[in-house]
């Protein structure tokens, strides 16, 4: 090798070897180097407004599918009790027309 890739290389290593020392990169950034532990507060801030936006959002979405299923709860109810009185006024006119029955 020439000097120059070899003084290169040797400045690499040198660098790497100090970088290990200081860091561990298989730790994850947000680890507290000396518990272990992440952090809570920023957990619980993201992990907080999340709850809070789902929550919110799934109030206000489900308040309006509630909505429309109720009106197409009263829309089929109306309708079941307009064919039941059809219904039996058809079998009230069928039982007067026929003395048999």
């Amino acid at each position: 090798m020439t000097p120059n890739v070899r003084s290169v290389i040797a400045q690499v290593h040198q660098k790497s070897r100090a970088m290990g020392s200081r860091r561990n990169f298989c730790s994850h950034p947000g680890l507290n180097r000396f518990t272990g532990t992440r952090r809570l507060w920023p957990w619980m801030l993201t992990n907080g407004l999340g709850l809070a936006a789902g929550y919110g959002l799934g109030h206000y979405l489900s308040a309006y599918v509630i909505s429309e299923l109720k009106e197409k709860r009263q829309k089929a109810l109306k309708e079941n009790e307009e064919y039941f009185q059809r219904r039996e006024k058809r079998w009230l006119d069928l039982a007067a027309s026929d003395p048999k029955f």
